[in-house]
């Protein structure tokens, strides 16, 4: 069980709320959990962007993904999780991107996370790795009973 009261989600997990994809149910139980899931704002168009390149290459249809973004701008508006704005220069992102050699936009979440003192719930084992490198709790979403 999680020991907090928040949880920064990533895009990862969030895509798994969306498309039928391995591990959605366990994604799905996150909005049980007794705690507030929170995201970079971020968040918002890198879900969009993943839903339109899964359409573009026609793993969903053009109507199947418009109901998905649907039910993502649904997710947002009824405040399921909620998203931050994050600093106007993104320093503490860009060094973190730079230190770990990895992906500016997946540093927005480690940021967040480590600014909150918080655990992170992310699909991408690589970030998981980094968030334990840096003291941050990678949250097991998966082994969460549903």
């Amino acid at each position: 069980m999680i020991a907090t009261d928040i949880l920064v989600i990533d895009a990862s997990v969030a895509v798994k709320w969306l498309l039928n994809e391995e591990d959605s149910a366990p994604a799905l139980a996150l909005f049980r959990l007794p705690c507030k899931l929170i995201a970079p704002a971020l968040i918002r168009v890198e879900v969009l962007a993943t839903i339109a390149k899964v359409a573009r290459r026609n793993q969903l249809s053009i109507a199947d993904a418009t109901r998905q973004i649907q039910r993502w701008h649904s997710t947002l508006s009824r405040r399921a999780l909620f998203t931050v704005e994050g600093d106007k220069d993104y320093q503490d992102e860009v060094e973190l991107s730079l230190a770990q050699r990895h992906s500016l936009y997946d540093c927005v979440y480690l940021a967040l996370a480590r600014k909150l003192g918080v655990p992170l719930a992310t699909a991408d084992k690589r970030l998981a790795d980094i968030a334990h490198e840096l003291g941050i709790e990678a949250f097991d979403w998966r082994s969460e009973p549903s």
